[in-house]
């Protein structure tokens, strides 16, 4: 993916970066797949999450009230779709202070097996917009921001 062979460090947010180099990076592992995104200037974000049937039990965890009002909590692929989507928006921002519940929010789509998800990062006075690309395959959910 790169020239060279890169050599990866992780700032104090824990957000990783290919030394000496100005592209963006992202990386995900889950069950059986790693996903990398690189990108040549802008931040990104991506998330591998392979499907458990409990997530549901955690909603309070990443849902705020709005959302807990349009997801269905019985859609266990929705549930992943969002945590996913969030987790991307985490990294892209590369902030250890973003709550995935507080500050991190999803607005209502529809969990097809691909799509887009607009997400709003909300911190201060401070609102940033961002779209998540997301697939679905065998039991598992992939989301990257663009």
């Amino acid at each position: 993916m790169t020239d060279t062979q890169p050599v990866i460090y992780y700032d104090e947010n824990r957000k990783p970066h290919i030394q000496h180099s100005g592209q963006q990076l992202s990386m995900s592992h889950s069950g059986e797949y790693v996903s990398v995104y690189l990108h040549k200037t802008h931040a990104v974000g991506v998330d591998i999450q392979q499907m458990k049937p409990s997530i549901s039990k955690g909603a309070d965890y990443f849902l705020n009230d709005d959302e807990q009002r349009w997801a269905d909590l019985d859609d266990n692929v929705l549930l992943h779709l969002i945590w996913s989507a969030k987790e991307s928006i985490f990294k892209y921002a590369g902030d250890t202070d973003l709550n995935l519940k507080k500050h991190i929010i999803t607005n209502s789509f529809n969990s097809n097996q691909n799509g887009t998800i607009q997400v709003s990062i909300l911190k201060g006075n401070m609102t940033e917009n961002i779209l998540v690309q997301f697939e679905t395959f065998e039991d598992y959910v992939l989301t990257w921001t663009f």
